[in-house]
């Protein structure tokens, strides 16, 4: 009796370590290669890098807000990492302008700190078609000027332009307003 407790209790043992390890370790976890129905993934070369893109049916709103709060949130410390961030949600047209922003920046680049952290706190719908629409963002930006501790706040607007590009928005051009 005493050797089948031990048994039953090792199995228990056994049991309930293998459900610790599924429960922690391998449930909803999708097989490497599949992608949720609905989502489709494509991967570019940005300069050396590979870059995954989510090109499913994402809402305009979603891709502005991403593109403004990427874009607008700077760092003279981050190489305007911001600006190649923002690259795969733009239209090639917008992608070359905002790579030559990148080049200029970087030649006219000072000593001193400077950064910046936007967020975007509404979103609005200015126009609207099939296959464009034109955004107002407000967004909340935190600007600190030659040290990380002095900061200070402030509203602004940014008015987003966005073409449709098969199933994904884009980001084709972009107003900040004063």
């Amino acid at each position: 009796m005493n050797k089948t407790l031990k048994i039953v209790g090792i199995i228990l043992l056994l049991a309930l370590l293998g459900f610790f390890v599924w429960f922690f370790f391998l449930r909803n976890t999708a097989p490497t290669g599949v992608i949720p129905e609905g989502e489709e993934n494509v991967a570019e070369e940005e300069g050396g890098e590979t870059v995954v893109i989510p090109t499913g049916e994402v809402e305009p709103g979603s891709i502005a807000r991403s593109f403004v709060e990427r874009f607008g949130s700077f760092s003279t410390e981050a190489d305007y990492q911001n600006v190649t961030d923002v690259i795969p949600l733009a239209t090639t047209q917008l992608s070359a302008r905002l790579q030559t922003i990148a080049e200029e920046a970087r030649a006219e680049e000072e000593g001193d700190y400077y950064g910046v952290s936007t967020r975007v706190i509404i979103v609005e719908v200015e126009e609207e078609t099939d296959d464009a629409v034109t955004l107002r963002l407000t967004t909340q930006r935190e600007e600190s000027i030659g040290s990380p501790e002095d900061t200070s706040l402030r509203y602004q607007d940014i008015l987003v332009y966005l073409q449709k590009h098969e199933k994904s928005w884009l980001v084709d051009n972009f107003t900040w307003q004063e």
